[in-house]
Order: structure tokens, then sequence, then C-alpha cells
């Protein structure tokens, strides 16, 4: 009786440990032979681009365009939104990490947010 449960126990753990493993081994080399160009960087960092911070940005305005402007550490660009659709991308600054654009309004309200991006 003991002897089923120790092979029971050293297969569950074959099972477990060790199945999944092959599995993921076997499939990379299908996906090789089939000519998959899947390259994997282990040299590539992985870099987490932060929130951009904006300017203080008027309340209320009788201009139809607003200048839009922050910062956006570890960014490469920003993309500006007015009330949910794009209205600018802008290059973020790589001495200083800033943006400055200038975005057009709808009269009544308006939504502005901006997203960042890296490479």
């Amino acid at each position: 009786m003991i002897k089923k449960l120790i092979w029971i126990g050293i297969i569950s753990a074959f099972l477990i440990y060790f199945f999944p493993k092959a599995l993921e081994q076997f499939s990379i080399v299908i996906e090789n032979l089939n000519g998959s160009d899947t390259v994997v960087d282990e040299e590539a960092e992985d870099v987490f681009v932060l929130q951009p911070a904006l300017d203080s940005v008027a309340t209320a305005t009788n201009s139809a365009q607003i200048t839009i402007s922050g910062y956006a550490e570890k960014a490469k660009r920003v993309e500006i939104f007015v009330n949910n659709i794009s209205k600018k991308d802008s290059h973020v600054s790589s001495s200083d990490d800033s943006f400055s654009a200038i975005v057009p309004l709808y009269n009544g309200d308006n939504d502005i947010y901006v997203v960042s991006y890296d490479e």
C-alpha cells in the first residue's frame, strides 16, 4: 500500500512540475520548425512608463484652443485626448522629459487627458 502511495506521489509530482515545462520546450521546438520568427530579447529591460504629470490647466477660457504641457518621465511621446478623441501627438524632450502642445477645444465642457508611450 505504501509503495502505491509513493508511486502516486512521484507521478503526481512529475505531472505537476515537469510536464508543463516539457510542453513549453516542445512548443518552442515546434514553433522553430514551423519557421516562426519569434525572438526573445533576453537583454531587454522592463521599463515602466510613468503617468504624465500635467502643468496647471485653465478651468475656463474663451479661446478655441489651449496649451497642454507637462512632464512624462521615461516616455518618448505623449498623446493628448479631448473628450476621448485623440487631438495631438507630441514628442517628449529627452533633456528634461517635458512636452507641450496646443490642442483645439469644443464648445462647452472639455475633458482632457494625456497618455504617455515608450519606444
